[in-house]
């Protein structure tokens, strides 16, 4: 994800700072210093885990995960600053890569984890090509 990130920064003439006192949650989120100043970018149990305030990023949280996308949020000094949404997206090699697997008489299932129904029903959508 934070390829993803520093791509898209990368992408849009963003200069990046120095990070230093880099802490990193498995499956939550990451913690650092830039200039002197602390700041968050997780997910909404990290961000509680913090005590931070979210006020109206809530309701486009809400928004996010209905399009099928995971919400995460940026904080400092106890309050969001910002939120950004990431996407699994199909590969253009899925198809191929599915058919190939039922060729040799695998069974194809996909397994997650920690996903709502409606991203659920977004990322089939979007898988309605594969076999």
């Amino acid at each position: 994800m934070a390829e993803a990130i520093v791509a898209a920064a990368a992408q849009q003439n963003l200069s990046l700072s120095q990070v230093s006192d880099f802490l990193a949650t498995p499956g939550k989120g990451i913690e650092a210093a830039i200039d002197g100043q602390t700041y968050l970018a997780g997910n909404l149990a990290f961000m509680r885990d913090h005590n931070i305030r979210l006020h109206h990023f809530e309701t486009d949280a809400d928004r996010l995960a209905d399009e099928g996308k995971t919400p995460m949020y940026f904080a400092t000094r106890g309050e969001a600053i910002g939120i950004i949404a990431v996407a699994d997206v199909v590969k253009p090699s899925s198809k191929k890569a599915i058919t190939a697997l039922k060729g040799l008489g695998i069974d194809v299932v996909m397994l997650t984890g920690g996903i709502t129904k409606g991203r659920l029903k977004r990322f089939a959508a979007n898988c309605r090509s594969i076999p």
